[in-house]
């Protein structure tokens, strides 16, 4: 009970910490068309991204319908009609974050802007609204690889929820996208799932389940993306080996087949890694 009591104290003196953190001016985002924000126990920190990644959306294969979704999305969103906070989901190596980087780079001359951080700092980025609500461009807050563990549940989980509920969807010049390769964003056991799960110590298990899949309902948008099969992912290895310049051979398609068994996932990252490697060979 002392150590609990300990973990609430520790826990409230971090917030009130946060709350001391000076907030950044709107005339910092003069500079820059990207951002990180990085979470500190003083309230984080704006950093300008000097030179960002962009993507060119034509590079990628067999993702149409979700580059469409979330480019149609994102116009609906520069000029002021109703638009979602998007999810997207997945096994890793889809293409997940490219779609993203790619509609910004498409749209960053419209006076889109980017702001990258983690889940600590979208819980923090409450503290900047006053700033974001100040300027006349459009804000994406792109949070990469977006999952919870069942250490970080109870807490940071909560105040992002809530800051999604509540202060994000009120500002009508910024946006969250995130990707994930969990779709409900949170660790889950596998009893969990079974027909007849008491849920141990919990009175009402059915009730906790339905609070770890709350936070991804905030997301308006969910976009799914999907490993590709054996022949699509031949045929993306073929494009990039095309793009990076090196001649497809039948020996260098089975080549591909074994890099990706030795990686145990087939998926666009996995053939354009190797694609690289092929051009570095060739050099």
């Amino acid at each position: 009970m002392k150590e609990a009591r300990i973990a609430v104290v520790l826990e409230r003196i971090a917030i009130a910490l946060e709350r001391q953190g000076i907030a950044p001016r709107a005339e910092d985002f003069d500079n820059a068309c990207c951002w990180r924000w990085e979470a500190a126990p003083l309230g984080g920190r704006l950093t300008a991204i000097e030179r960002p990644q962009f993507e060119s959306l034509d590079k990628l294969r067999g993702l149409d319908k979700q580059i469409a979704l979330v480019d149609a999305n994102t116009r609906c969103f520069l000029r002021g009609a109703p638009s979602c906070h998007v999810l997207l989901t997945g096994p890793r190596g889809t293409g997940k974050s490219s779609v993203v980087r790619g509609v910004f780079s498409r749209h960053a001359d419209s006076g889109l802007r980017l702001i990258e951080c983690d889940a600590a700092g979208l819980a923090q980025l409450p503290a900047i609204l006053p700033a974001l609500a100040m300027r006349r461009e459009k804000f994406i807050l792109y949070c990469d690889d977006l999952s919870f563990g069942r250490s970080n549940t109870s807490t940071l989980f909560q105040r992002l929820k809530s800051a999604l509920e509540g202060g994000f969807s009120g500002t009508d010049n910024l946006r969250v996208y995130s990707t994930s390769n969990r779709r409900h964003l949170i660790s889950e056991n596998y009893d969990e799932n079974l027909e007849g799960y008491s849920g141990g110590d919990e009175i009402h298990p059915g009730e906790t389940n339905e609070e770890k899949i709350s936070l991804s309902d905030r997301f308006g948008l969910w976009i799914p993306f999907c490993a590709p099969t054996v022949q699509e992912y031949e045929q993306l290895v073929r494009h990039w080996l095309g793009e990076y310049g090196v001649a497809v051979t039948a020996a260098r398609l089975g080549e591909a087949r074994l890099w990706a068994d030795r990686r145990g996932s087939v998926s666009g990252r996995v053939a354009r890694h190797f694609a690289i490697a092929c051009a570095a060979k060739s050099d």
